[in-house]
Formats: C-alpha cells, sequence, structure tokens
C-alpha cells in the first residue's frame, strides 16, 4: 500500500480528471441563470429564451449548452417513478448529450444490453467504442428509482457493476491504461443528501492497488435552485467525458 506522501502525489495525477473550459455561448447562459434574481418558471424560460439561441450558437461545437437548456412546465420528476422511467428522465438524458459531440469515438448502448466480456449479464447501458462492440470503457447503471424506497446498501455498493468492471478491466491488453468508467443514478426519498444523485465514478489500478474515485455527485435538477447548482459542475462530466475518450483512443 502507498504510505509516503511522493506516493500519494502519484496516485492523485493519476486520476485526476480536469475540469473542462466550456465554450463562451455556455458561460454566458449559466451566468444569466445565475443572475435570474427571483427564481420563478417564467425568469428562467425568459432568460433561456434571451440567451440560449444566438445566431451564432452551434449544436455541436456548443453542445454543453444542451446540459441545461430544457424546462418543463410539470416536472416528472418530483414524483415517485420506478428505475427505468426515471432513466429516461435523468441518466439517459444528461448521458447522451454529454457524449453527442464524440458519437463517432464513443457508441451508447441503452437497456438490456449485453458485453461480451462480462457473458450474459443485461446492463442498463454500455459505452461502446464506436464500430466495434467488443471494447467498452464503461457502464451505467440505474441503482433506483425517483424519490424511491432504494436502500443505502444500493448506493454504497453495486455488487454486479464493480464486480464485472474488474474483469473486464484485466482483460485489457497490457498497454492499454487500467482504469474504466461508469455512472450510476440513485434515488432515496428518505436520505436528501442522496436524492435522485447521478455519479461520474472511475476505478483504476496504481502500483497493484485499485481506487475507486467519485469525479462528481450531482442531484439531477428539478426546481430552478438546483439547476443553478448543476450548471457548476458542468466543467466536470465533461473532463469525465474527455477521460472516458482518451481511455478508449488507446485500443
Amino acid at each position: 500500500m502507498c504510505t509516503t506522501e511522493e506516493e500519494y502525489e502519484n496516485i492523485i495525477l493519476s486520476v485526476n480528471v480536469k475540469e473542462v473550459e466550456i465554450t463562451e455561448s455556455a458561460k454566458s447562459l449559466i451566468q444569466a441563470i445565475k443572475d435570474v434574481k427571483v427564481y420563478s418558471c417564467k425568469n428562467l424560460r425568459n432568460a433561456l429564451y434571451a440567451n440560449g439561441y444566438k445566431q451564432d450558437h452551434d449544436v455541436i461545437s456548443d453542445y454543453d449548452i444542451g446540459l441545461i437548456e430544457n424546462l418543463s412546465p410539470k416536472n416528472p420528476l418530483n414524483s415517485t417513478i420506478l428505475e427505468r422511467s426515471a432513466a429516461v428522465q435523468t441518466s439517459i438524458v444528461v448521458t447522451n448529450q454529454l457524449f453527442l459531440a464524440v458519437n463517432d469515438i464513443v457508441e451508447l448502448g441503452w437497456l438490456e444490453r449485453e458485453y461480451f466480456g462480462t457473458n450474459k449479464t443485461k446492463w442498463d447501458e454500455v459505452l461502446f467504442k464506436t464500430g466495434d462492440h467488443k471494447i467498452s470503457p464503461g457502464f451505467i447503471e440505474f441503482s433506483g428509482g425517483m424519490n424511491d424506497a432504494s436502500t443505502p446498501e444500493k448506493e454504497r455498493r453495486d455488487v454486479k457493476l464493480y464486480s464485472m468492471m474488474i474483469d473486464v478491466m484485466n482483460g485489457y491488453p497490457a498497454n492499454v491504461k487500467k482504469q474504466i468508467f461508469c455512472i450510476r443514478f440513485y434515488g432515496n426519498l428518505l436520505l436528501f443528501q442522496l436524492k435522485n444523485t447521478m455519479f461520474f465514478e472511475e476505478l483504476m489500478v496504481y502500483e497493484e492497488v485499485m481506487f475507486r474515485i467519485q469525479h462528481a455527485a450531482i442531484i439531477v435538477p428539478r426546481t430552478i435552485r438546483q439547476l443553478i447548482k448543476f450548471t457548476s459542475e458542468i466543467p466536470k462530466l465533461i473532463g469525465w467525458k474527455d477521460a472516458v475518450v482518451k481511455q478508449i483512443e488507446q485500443f
């Protein structure tokens, strides 16, 4: 095990995911949202209309705007939703937007997908290398629904997910860095700090020691106040995505 300060610093450097400098259009939109004085749907909608659809907006280069521009007059996330239904409103939406600009590198396979490296296991989502489904840098698991009674044990330890991630990572070629990624969605009605949260995580090996790193934990926004908090996490999410892309480019 690592004990020295130098070894500790080396580990931190090896798992560091840098926040990405987002586009000026996204910065302007985020700032406009943060500048809303009264948190009402009308004021937020006006800010989105005034700042979100400029003539120089490009759906690919400004893809990070897609993570924050949607608004629903009747938010389904305020009710209790089971696992798959919740994913349609949360994990699937965010992840699709996150990988939109790199879908020539990373392909998303949703719902009941199999990966040859995990036998007949059914996954909520598999991250594939585009055009080669024998290569995967990670998985997504819906560890519960929206505002439901998922147990704290389910949040702390998803046995299927991490045991399979280890198997896949151990099967990587010798020249590929031993790291693999995952997203988990977890919702618990009683635990506010874990309510409707997406975890962006990584499992990696450093000098034969395995580390689990949580790069970001975001509450899926249901209110304007939560949306404003979510915007501050976007650079972390894009940094995590870039790490996935770098990993898959090694194959």
